[in-house]
């Protein structure tokens, strides 16, 4: 969490206003099965043989996830979000002085039996900063805060990119968060 420190008083104008560049990133597929015990993750190998179809999760992310940073947006027309959304993203991005192989960015509206024990067992996030994601995905308790911390994972959760890009109040609201959980 040291890197992710907000140092400057004039942080939220730093967010707003900073110019954003979109860099293509490498899309990458994490396959996992529900059923199987916990194992450290690596490239997986299928077994046709094994493999109970019925089960199998398989999780599409965006980024090399290098850090164990993930980013986990719900949006059911983009792959991340609206224009404005990617823009507001970036920012925080750029804001958090966080690098672009550190993180991976996956889009959990397709997915209906995704929970954060298969999150932990399969992609071991350190930090998850959450946009959007409905409590009926049961991925986090229905009275989950802005900020907690879940079995050595640091959650920080906020409005959907896109009404939060749109909404100057919700934005100091999810800078708030940051700031008070991030500086030491």
């Amino acid at each position: 969490m040291k890197d992710l420190i907000l140092q400057d008083p004039l942080s939220l104008a730093a967010i707003f206003n900073e110019p954003i560049y979109v860099i293509a990133e490498d899309l990458q597929e994490i396959s996992t099965e529900t059923e199987s015990p916990k194992q450290e993750f690596t490239a997986p190998v299928k077994d046709e043989t094994t493999v109970n179809k019925s089960t199998e999760i398989v999780l599409n992310y965006i980024g090399k996830y290098e850090k164990n940073i993930l980013i986990l947006v719900s949006d059911a027309s983009n792959e991340v979000s609206t224009e404005d959304g990617k823009v507001l993203l970036k920012n925080i991005i750029k804001h958090l002085n966080i690098g672009s192989k550190d993180f991976a960015i996956l889009n959990v509206h397709k997915y209906t039996s995704l929970s954060f024990s298969v999150l932990k067992e399969k992609l071991n996030p350190s930090i998850i900063f959450s946009f959007g994601i409905q409590h009926e995905k049961n991925i986090f308790p229905i009275d989950a805060p802005n900020y907690f911390k879940n079995d050595g994972t640091e959650v920080f959760m906020g409005e959907s990119l896109n009404i939060m890009a749109n909404d100057v109040n919700l934005k100091k609201a999810f800078l708030l968060t940051l700031k008070n959980y991030t500086q030491k």
